[in-house]
């Protein structure tokens, strides 16, 4: 500026400000007026970097083709023959339920709030053993390709192909967000427009899955569990190196800002409207039981190890990588905001919230290291979609096509998932394209209310019926999910209720509905013996176990 008015307020006009009059000088005003721009600086991001993407681009595209030889059938191409140790299928899971909505948009609410969100993370010490107790046990012991195999089951074929068709629309949602927020990166540190990010990662990401299936999606996921671990410790500990005092300077501003909060103490009656400490608890469990119970993505990882006690370990290796993940990224993201509290002139103007973690890597980062960087934003992004698209692959073909005999030959069925794979992609891709075009605030916030709350929070529900009813019925937890989806639709348009509730407001909703409705209704004479707490032996070992 060419000038330092004040008193005076900038108004938005034509894509830039205006900002007519002003205190020059005590007691001095000016008749002037500035149209003021704000500018985005690109950094040339440099050959270096460009060699060290590409490099890793490259190398996941070499697994994929170095997997696709090893699929002779469905169950390699969906579960990797049941030969993946444990290590890699926890690794897989890590990353991907870690997703580029961890990877940028927690800095960035960590950035522009404080550590309150971080307890949504803090359940799943509890959700774990949970998981592993009580929801395992179920999969294993019916050998489930899919899923919602279980709901069929327990309930009937309707319930399952629901619940098969939601996880397909939430997927694609989830696919185009988390190829969105890493365009955001890309877009600011190289000449590619977001349009064209997305997609380079869509079809990257595509072929790879296409070619390897789960075997190449868990070696990738590996893969990319350490780039992304490494890469996020790496930019916090340049942050700090850069801050004055190091990490007891960081600790002390932080402080000083109210950065480090991370307990909102309200029992009021409007404290449902708020993120209070319960509520948060609560918003989290719910968030962290709906993956590990109803997401096809996830229990897909439970199926891949050879026994029920490997799958057990593999759990238990997520839960302890997010739980530390978590803290990692929220801190990464207060550590943003120290430094550019002390450095307020690096920042860009044209920079959305979303993005203020690629900003940094794109200005401050040195060469080579802002080319990891952005391959573990990469890393973040195809983790997820590579998973998301084999797993609804997985659904369709063993839900619809091979639960109706459409295809005819087990080679048959193999080309079918390859063909479904290929398309999934591309519509996720699409759907991506779709959200580049949009204005979204804070798109962790949209999946966290609107995708994750509605859908997620239904699916759960339905498992929790089975799970924990004798008796349900088929038609009651039909009913239940849809008058439940209905009821948290209008709980979500006429209340104050925080968004966080969504997901565990969906499975109480669920829940609660299906099984009224089940008592009023007649009771099913479906055989249910071994799909219920009540009588399947449960914390034993399992069968498969016994025999090895």
């Amino acid at each position: 500026m060419p000038a330092g008015p004040v008193t005076t307020t900038a108004v938005r006009w034509d894509g830039g400000f205006i900002l007519a009059g002003g205190e020059i000088k005590p007691r001095v005003r000016t008749t002037q007026s500035w149209k003021l721009t704000p500018v985005s600086i690109k950094k040339d991001f440099g050959v270096v970097n460009f060699i060290t993407l590409a490099v890793y681009l490259a190398a996941m595209v070499g697994v994929g083709y170095f997997f696709s030889f090893r699929n002779k059938n469905t169950d390699d191409f969906f579960r990797g023959g049941k030969q993946i140790n444990k290590t890699l299928a926890g690794l897989s899971m890590f990353a991907t339920l870690l997703s580029s909505i961890c990877f940028i948009a927690v800095p960035a609410k960590a950035y522009a709030t404080d550590l309150v969100f971080l307890l949504l993370s803090l359940p799943i010490l509890a959700i774990t053993p949970f998981t592993i107790k009580y929801v395992l046990p179920f999969f294993r012991q019916i050998d489930a390709v899919s899923a919602y195999e279980y709901l069929e089951k327990r309930f009937n074929i309707e319930v399952r192909l629901f619940c098969s068709l939601l996880f397909a629309v939430f997927q694609v949602g989830r696919m185009a967000i988390v190829l969105y927020l890493p365009a955001l990166a890309l877009a600011a540190v190289t000449p590619l427009s977001e349009i064209q990010c997305v997609l380079i990662m869509g079809v990257i990401s595509t072929l790879y899955c296409t070619m390897g299936g789960i075997i190449a999606v868990v070696w990738t996921d590996s893969i990319q569990s350490v780039i992304l671990l490494g890469t996020a410790v790496a930019s916090f500990i340049l942050i700090i190196a850069n801050v004055d005092g190091g990490f007891a300077g960081f600790v002390s501003i932080a402080n000083t800002e109210h950065k480090l909060h991370m307990i909102n103490w309200d029992w009021s009656t409007t404290s449902f409207t708020t993120t209070a400490f319960w509520v948060v608890i609560l918003g989290g469990i719910g968030q962290l039981i709906v993956p590990y119970s109803s997401d096809q993505a996830v229990v897909q990882r439970y199926m891949v190890t050879p026994t029920q006690k490997q799958a057990a370990g593999a759990i238990w290796i997520n839960g302890i990588l997010s739980f530390l993940a978590a803290i990692l990224f929220f801190v990464l993201g207060t550590a943003l905001f120290v430094f550019y509290k002390e450095n307020p002139e690096l920042l860009d103007p044209t920079f959305k919230t979303d993005a203020i973690f690629p900003q940094f890597i794109s200005h401050q980062m040195p060469v080579g290291l802002a080319g990891m960087v952005i391959a573990g934003i990469f890393a973040a992004a195809q983790s997820t979609i590579s998973t998301s698209i084999n797993s609804v692959s997985s659904t369709i073909t063993t839900d619809i096509i091979r639960r109706f005999n459409l295809v005819k030959t087990e080679r048959g069925y193999l080309r079918t998932a390859r063909v479904l794979t290929l398309l999934l992609g591309m519509l996720g891709t699409a759907s991506a394209l779709l959200l580049v075009i949009s204005d979204i605030r804070s798109a962790y916030e949209v999946f966290l209310v609107t995708v994750m709350g509605l859908f997620g929070g239904i699916m759960c529900g339905l498992f929790m019926l089975g799970i924990f009813t004798r008796h349900t019925t088929g038609l009651g937890a039909l009913l239940g999910a849809l008058l439940g989806a209905v009821a948290l639709f209008l709980l979500q348009k006429f209340t104050p209720m925080c968004g966080v509730l969504n997901a565990i407001a969906g499975v109480v909703l669920c829940f609660t509905i299906g099984s009224i409705v089940s008592l009023v209704l007649p009771r099913q004479k479906k055989p249910i013996e071994g799909l219920t707490v009540f009588d399947a032996v449960i914390g034993k070992k399992s069968s498969e176990d016994k025999i090895r």
